[in-house]
């Protein structure tokens, strides 16, 4: 989940190509490292309940095996941010750093860029040439990041499914957050609350003092502070 990557520069001996440009078009190489990702974000509970729910059920121990409700969570959340940012990041560059490839380079290379963006940070298209409005999409990918316990940073995907639900729970007028039948403390929805406005007020105050010093458009100075 670091992010390292053998090919940081231009290079003829490797193939002339950034980081993992030049396996952009490889099923095997992509779907390998982003379930490395994928399995780094879900954090250590989660990956310890879906091993005992795999024993138990192999071996048909004790009580049904079930999920706990913060693993379904990260589950849920993880499974969404992936989707929804292929698809957005698929529309948004089409005509962009897509434009020309093959259609499922395309949507390998929307699927890669979705997975990447919330902890890893390597990258199959050329980013330089990557528009505002994905680039804010990835922003907010890498603004939310993994899961709690994991290897990842971000404000945590539990956090975000919080949010959402409260904002969801304020608008159709219930008096309790809850996930899968389940209400979630308000200490909780406090504390998550608290740490999204205190993030949000590093960034801003992080972006100024980069702004103040680089004369570099904002967009280009705010994606290097939540990275």
């Amino acid at each position: 989940n670091a992010g390292f990557s053998l090919f940081s520069s231009k290079s003829e001996a490797l193939g002339g190509f950034n980081n993992l440009e030049g396996y952009r078009g490889c099923v095997g190489v992509n779907l390998i490292i982003t379930s490395l990702i994928i399995l780094g974000g879900l954090g250590f509970p989660v990956m310890r309940d879906l091993l005992v729910l795999g024993r138990r059920r192999r071996l048909g121990e004790g009580r049904p095996a079930r999920l706990r409700t913060h693993t379904k969570v990260v589950l849920c959340t993880t499974l969404a941010l992936i989707g929804l940012g292929t698809l957005l990041f698929y529309g948004l560059e089409r005509r962009r750093t897509l434009n020309g490839l093959p259609a499922g380079e395309r949507v390998l290379a929307s699927y890669f860029q979705s997975v990447t963006a919330r902890t890893a940070g390597y990258n199959t298209v050329d980013f330089a040439r990557v528009g505002t409005p994905a680039l804010v999409v990835i922003m907010a990918l890498m603004f939310i990041g993994a899961s709690p316990c994991s290897t990842g940073g971000g404000i945590k995907t539990t956090t975000a499914a919080i949010l959402f639900q409260a904002m969801r729970s304020a608008f159709r007028r219930r008096p309790e957050v809850e996930f899968f039948g389940r209400t979630v403390p308000r200490q909780i929805i406090r504390r998550s609350i608290a740490l999204v406005t205190l993030t949000v007020l590093v960034l801003t105050a992080a972006t100024v003092a980069l702004a103040s010093v680089e004369d570099k458009p904002l967009e280009k100075l705010l994606f290097e502070e939540i990275s």
